[in-house]
């Protein structure tokens, strides 16, 4: 956009009146010349012959202008014919994100007062954006009478009957403002234009893909016969750069409105700079596929496709070149965020479908009335107004694309379809074509400050980072000069590149497995050959199977031998949902916290960590916020590959509670392992499925927040809340009340560590009250223990102090503790190292032996319920050992398995094992039992053999000699460690609390 200022008004002024000149003059010049009258102009003797302009200017104007201007004004058939349900629905979700009804009224009736806008003035505008009539006399006038009044709740004030003399903007039905332009214009100005963007894009190393057919838009683009590819989609053309990076994902990038790719040139410049700097070579190219929009491209051409068929045609170029086939980040700007939506929509695109990167998002705006007023009813008064009204909002193209083709419905982009999916927005403060700073706001005000990652201030501007989206903010920018600045463009870049990370890239295909295990065939071969030979320590407990799956393992969580990958990276590698088919039900819902008003809950959590605590200790204290959770079933008649029906959430709910084999009450509430940095519900779909079938029950899967990002406690709350949350369902949740008495916690790994830490701080509530309470949702409801809680390798010592990290070594994949690499071990990032620095992703040290971080170190189990813990011989076997013996000895139920030679969490890892098959068949058992047959339940320990499966009784209380005593000192010990390898990495960092 141009500067503002007043010398600028009048040079905008002054071009347009030229440029709207020039026809005219032609014309007249035309007629002049053909009675005989036309001057004659002569310069040193020559005769200038006009007539070679003004002829095709005029016949330009006769021929192509009027006749193209009257189709395009045409009225068409938009939009989606919805049910009153789904009407109804629609409504309520408009209204309840418009934040000021009064502005949002005025907006859509071209900025008239708000008494001047009657009561027939509003029927005629939501029979047009509600049902896609053109007359209020269509539509039902009880319907009508009551989505009036519901507005004028929300206005506060009523309105006036009648009609009066403001109409409302209806951009499909209204007349198009098209001026014309003439044909020097696009010779020149867009010819010219299009001509260097194709220099700039081949220097890039872009490839064009034109249509077939040459005369499909004009200005004509002769280099297109220099170009050897032809686009598979009859209407598309496109930019595409190869792609074979394995390390990050390619781009797929829509324009807005301007002379097509032309102002982008530099961005794709600057991120392949970016590409290149990191270095990847030409075997390791990232990808980008740049669509064009001719239609939006200030071209005379075919209309702007309609939603159906753009998709259909993009959907042709993903699988031309293999993309439908890998996941790929998604980047539109302005008018591009409207396509990208259509893209979101998907059923087919939207799996492939990576991180999304939105640039002036109109089509999360869209419905606020901004854009509509903007491109059709605003008065230009400034520079940059008058640029945008002249050369974008009066195109015969983009004044087309953005009236005929506003179906409001399907442009919006909901907040709510941003959710399990990592978004990036960038917008600007001074935008004329949408409130910039209304759409951040919008944007935000769902998100908590417990929510928020980092807040990176800049000069202008602002970074907002959540686990789920980014928001750039640029305070003095306009719209469209995040690609035109160099400084900032710079940030938009950053953005894009941290999107197109493709964590654990050599794991995404066969291929990639391959490359991975290639470098790895010696030593694989090697230790096939010593396990032939027998003599490895494995030899006599591990199939040859078993013996390589945990050497792959182990190159895996070393990283294939490469330097450690930033957090985020593997984060998110494992937070890509994989799909949902086969045997399974999942019924995905977001449970709500309870107001602070409304709520204790997070005090007791903070007592019991003051009243359970030996010495100081350092933490924030996080607030409650809502929390996404998968409930599972066992879905018996279903094939191998079936995907799940597409019917709403809470129909999957009902169809998962309604299934034949579902024939216990039994809930389990699941906490996923992954070191508390990494998985989520997804990664578990076929443990928790399998606990579904085996307990004949339903498992509630909970996505509880994650560190580096979200610290000690927050983690415990999320579980504290959702436990209540099952036994005293907040509004709108989708499952009734759940008895304590059906209820058991359930973990693997670091899950197992929330299961006990959770169990304790129960625990401590009976310890301080005899009938503990707690508000939650304005409520004072009781905290009752639950009927079992169960730990599958629980990780229950975060100083990781045991012996058995090491003794065990030969036979896990997780490799024994370094104490000194508390920070190095990862590449510091945004996230990492934390805001205050910590020396632990998941607590400030001086947490680590508290017992609600590591049950490890728990005073006491005693009353609490059935537990059962299954360990392999691991590097976690001996804190399973000493939490199952401590307990057993205190009078609690406790059944124990322990697994020779297995390693960590195998039973999910290496299903194909027998022993694998027993664990989980048991884990199921135990907690059918709890809840239907409890008085079956007894203390009893299992050793089983590996190889043979034969089983040993063994007494729970003596499977662990060592004394609580002799523990804390060793979790004392290796608490010290961490602080001095945090010291001498810190350096000048804040020192912990000790």
């Amino acid at each position: 956009m141009v500067p503002d200022g007043a010398i600028w008004i009048i040079l905008m002024r002054v071009g347009v009146v030229l440029f709207r000149s020039i026809t005219p003059l032609c014309i007249v010049h035309c007629i002049l010349y053909v009675a005989g009258l036309a001057p004659i102009f002569t310069i040193w003797g020559i005769t200038i012959p006009f007539e070679l302009i003004t002829f095709p200017e005029t016949l330009f104007y006769l021929l192509v202008y009027l006749p193209r201007r009257y189709v395009l004004q045409q009225l068409e058939p938009t939009g989606t014919n919805f049910s009153d349900e789904e009407r109804r629905d629609l409504f309520d979700t408009c209204w309840n994100s418009v934040p000021d009804m009064e502005h949002y009224i005025r907006t859509w009736f071209r900025g008239a007062e708000i008494d001047e806008v009657r009561r027939g003035d509003l029927k005629e505008w939501l029979a047009w954006g509600f049902w896609n009539e053109s007359s209020a006399s269509k539509v039902s006038d009880d319907v009508l009478d009551e989505f009036v009044a519901i507005t004028e709740r929300k206005l506060g004030r009523q309105l006036k009957e009648g009609r009066g003399l403001h109409q409302p903007i209806r951009p499909t039905i209204d007349t198009i403002n098209i001026q014309h332009r003439p044909l020097t214009y696009y010779v020149f100005g867009v010819g010219g234009m299009d001509t260097l963007m194709f220099i700039n894009m081949w220097r890039c190393g872009f490839q064009h893909y034109p249509v077939s057919r040459y005369f499909r838009s004009f200005p004509y683009r002769p280099l297109t016969t220099l170009c050897t590819h032809y686009s598979p989609a009859p209407d598309i053309s496109y930019w595409y750069r190869p792609h074979n990076s394995k390390d990050r994902l390619p781009l797929l990038f829509i324009h807005g409105i301007g002379v097509g790719l032309g102002s982008y040139t530099e961005f794709f410049a600057d991120l392949i700079k970016l590409s290149d700097k990191d270095n990847l070579g030409a075997n390791d190219q990232v990808g980008i596929l740049a669509i064009e929009i001719m239609p939006i491209s200030f071209r005379i051409t075919s209309q702007t496709l309609q939603r159906d068929e753009m998709v259909r045609q993009i959907r042709q170029l993903l699988h031309h070149h293999g993309w439908d086939k890998q996941q790929f980040v998604l980047a539109g700007h302005s008018y591009g965020t409207i396509i990208a939506t259509y893209l979101l929509r998907d059923p087919e695109i939207s799996p492939m479908i990576g991180p999304v990167v939105l640039v002036d998002p109109i089509a999360i705006w869209v419905h606020m009335g901004d854009i509509a007023y903007s491109f059709t009813a605003k008065v230009p008064k400034t520079a940059s107004e008058i640029q945008l009204h002249y050369f974008a909002c009066t195109d015969m193209g983009a004044a087309h694309a953005v009236t005929r083709r506003f179906v409001w419905t399907e442009n919006v982009l909901w907040k709510s379809e941003l959710k399990g999916r990592q978004f990036g927005f960038v917008l600007g403060g001074r935008d004329i074509i949408m409130n910039g700073r209304r759409c951040r706001d919008y944007i935000l005000e769902d998100i908590s400050d417990p929510e928020i990652q980092s807040h990176d201030v800049f000069e202008g501007g602002d970074l907002v980072r959540t686990d789920q989206m980014e928001l750039l903010w640029f305070q003095d920018l306009n719209h469209a000069e995040a690609f035109v600045f160099r400084e900032e463009r710079q940030r938009l870049v950053d953005m894009v590149y941290r999107k197109q990370y493709r964590p654990f890239a050599t794991m995404d295909s066969s291929l990639g497995l391959l490359k991975f295990l290639f470098p790895q065939i010696p030593g694989l071969a090697n230790t096939a050959l010593w396990h032939t030979l027998g003599q490895l320590e494995t030899s006599s407990k591990w199939d040859l199977r078993t013996t390589l799956t945990v050497q792959v393992l182990r190159q895996m969580m070393q990283g294939g031998g490469k330097k450690p990958s930033p957090i985020s990276k593997g984060q998110a590698s494992t937070l890509k949902d994989p799909g949902i088919k086969g045997k399974i039900w999942v019924a995905k819902a977001t449970v709500a916290a309870p107001k602070p008003a409304d709520e204790s809950l997070r005090e007791a959590v903070f007592m019991a960590i003051d009243e359970m605590k030996e010495g100081e200790v350092q933490y924030t204290k996080p607030d409650l916020v809502d929390t996404e959770v998968e409930w599972t079933g066992f879905r018996p008649d279903a094939g191998k590959d079936e995907p799940l029906p597409d019917i709403s959430e809470q129909e999957k709910y009902e169809r998962l509670m309604s299934e034949p084999s579902r024939t216990s009450g039994t809930t389990l509430l699941y906490f996923h392992g992954g070191a508390y940095w990494l998985c989520a519900p997804s990664t578990h779909r076929q443990l928790t499925s399998r606990l579904a079938k085996e307990t004949h029950g339903r498992v509630c899967s909970v996505k509880y927040r994650l560190a580096p990002q979200a610290a000690f406690p927050s983690q415990l709350i999320d579980g504290l809340m959702m436990y209540l949350s099952l036994l005293y369902p907040p509004p709108g949740s989708m499952h009734e009340a759940v008895p304590a008495k059906d209820i058991l916690f359930s973990g693997d790994s670091a899950g197992g560590n929330i299961v006990f830490a959770l169990l304790q701080l129960l625990l401590q509530l009976h310890r301080t009250s005899d009938n503990p309470t707690v508000l939650f949702h304005g409520k004072d409801v009781e905290v009752p223990l639950p009927a079992g809680a169960c730990a599958n390798s629980g990780w229950f010592d975060i100083c990781r102090a045991m012996p058995s990290l090491t003794t065990n070594a030969n036979f896990d994949y997780l490799p024994p503790p370094n104490h000194e690499d508390s920070m190095t071990r990862f590449p510091h990032e945004d996230i990492w190292p934390a805001t205050p620095p910590r020396g632990d992703l998941f607590c400030d040290l001086s947490l680590l032996d508290h017992p609600l971080t590591s049950p490890l170190s728990a005073a006491s189990w005693k009353g609490s319920p059935p537990l059962w813990l299954c360990t392999g011989q691991e590097g976690l076997t001996d804190e399973e050992c000493f939490v199952a013996s401590r307990a057993a000895s205190e009078g609690v139920k406790v059944q124990f398995e322990q697994y020779e030679a297995m390693p960590h969490c195998f039973a999910m890892l290496m299903p194909f094992l027998p022993t694998g098959d027993r664990c989980l068949r048991s884990w199921g058992d135990f907690c059918r039992r709890c809840v239907e047959e409890p008085a079956s339940v007894k203390t009893n320990g299992t050793y089983v053999y590996a190889k043979t499966g034969v089983e040993k009784a063994v007494d729970v209380a003596g499977v662990s000699t060592m004394t609580l005593e002799a523990v804390k000192k060793l979790m004392a010990e290796a608490k010290e460690k961490r602080l001095k390898g945090y010291e001498k990495e810190g350096k000048g960092m804040p020192k912990p609390a000790l």
